[in-house]
């Protein structure tokens, strides 16, 4: 829409009626809007619930400006996430066959 339409509906502008038929079909149109807006939303939660999880790579993290990309996430959410993150059992399992290695060489 270019000037002229807004020219338009300027010099209809001073008719009551007019304002509420232009309120109501932009009632109409910001509805038809924020409608798409949910149907993606509710399609991406879908998908979102529906695929398995894949891990990032550690490419995804090389530098902090790109996790603040990646993330977006606020410093209550990362503090939130850091402290429910619990170590790796992996990681645990490995250091006890260590520890229980050197234990057996010692005795």
């Amino acid at each position: 829409m270019g000037d002229p339409a807004y020219k338009r509906i300027k010099s209809m502008w001073h008719d009551e009626a007019f304002r509420f038929h232009i309120a109501t079909k932009h009632r109409e149109m910001r509805l038809k809007e924020v409608d798409i807006q949910i149907l993606r939303l509710q399609t991406e939660k879908k998908k979102l619930e529906s695929d398995s999880i894949v891990p990032y790579s550690k490419k995804d993290g090389k530098s902090v400006k790109h996790l603040k990309d990646l993330l977006n996430w606020d410093d209550q959410t990362i503090q939130d996430v850091l402290s429910s993150h619990s170590k790796s059992k992996k990681a645990d399992s490995i250091g006890k066959h260590i520890y229980k290695l050197f234990e057996s060489l010692i005795t």
